[in-house]
């Protein structure tokens, strides 16, 4: 019987090596790469996204401070206090900085500059959770 009767082709090391590569790499997309939305001269530059992730990040790339809460229309919702730093009167953001925001899985929210003029295209963002599992 030769010496390598009975190992196999040793596919199966590969396959697990890249198993755990995936299973990392997901974990710190997770915790590292957050859901960024900036916020530009037009208003924010994604109006409806979807994530599993619980972070997001607002930047502002204005030369001014942006103010964000939770509601629509540039009016703050007075009921709504989850997250905490969106509910009213809302998170200011310096010109040129980013601040993250922790949400709770499997809710929807809506956010709205505050601000900013009236006349912006895209003064809404309706984020949504989504739940694991």
């Amino acid at each position: 019987m030769s010496e390598s009767a009975g190992r196999g082709c040793g596919c199966g090391h590969f396959w697990f090596v890249a198993l755990v590569g995936v299973i990392c790499w997901n974990l710190i997309s997770f915790f590292f790469f957050p859901l960024t939305i900036t916020i530009t001269a037009t208003g924010f530059d994604q109006v409806s996204p979807s994530q599993h992730n619980i972070s997001v990040v607002f930047k502002n790339d204005l030369r001014i401070p942006v103010t964000l809460c939770l509601g629509t229309n540039q009016q703050c919702n007075l009921h709504a206090t989850d997250p905490s730093e969106l509910a009213s009167p809302g998170l200011t953001i310096r010109p040129g900085s980013s601040e993250r925001v922790y949400f709770t899985a499997g809710e929807d929210y809506h956010i709205t500059i505050v601000s900013l003029s009236n006349r912006l295209p895209h003064v809404n963002l309706d984020l949504t959770i989504q739940q694991d599992g």
